[in-house]
């Protein structure tokens, strides 16, 4: 059910779904408890292979660039940071 809400939610508004992905959830399980989290704790594999997980993924990996970025342009960031 989780995976296909997410789908429906990444088709409507990618935004949206990337902030429900990080959003902390109201439990006392300790600091930070998202459904990211929760799904990469439980090995959620399915949940994690989805197009809005994967892209959002992405994008912090890349530091929060567009997907569509270019190698290129991802390559110059990092050498200019230096």
């Amino acid at each position: 059910m989780a995976i296909r809400l997410l789908d429906k939610m990444y088709d409507v508004d990618h935004d949206l779904s990337y902030r429900v992905l990080i959003t902390e959830l109201p439990f006392d399980l300790g600091p930070y408890v998202t459904p990211l989290v929760v799904a990469d704790d439980s090995e959620a594999k399915d949940f994690m292979s989805q197009g809005c997980c994967q892209t959002y993924l992405q994008r912090v990996w890349k530091g929060h660039m567009g997907v569509e970025t270019p190698a290129w342009k991802v390559n110059w960031n990092i050498y200019t940071a230096r």
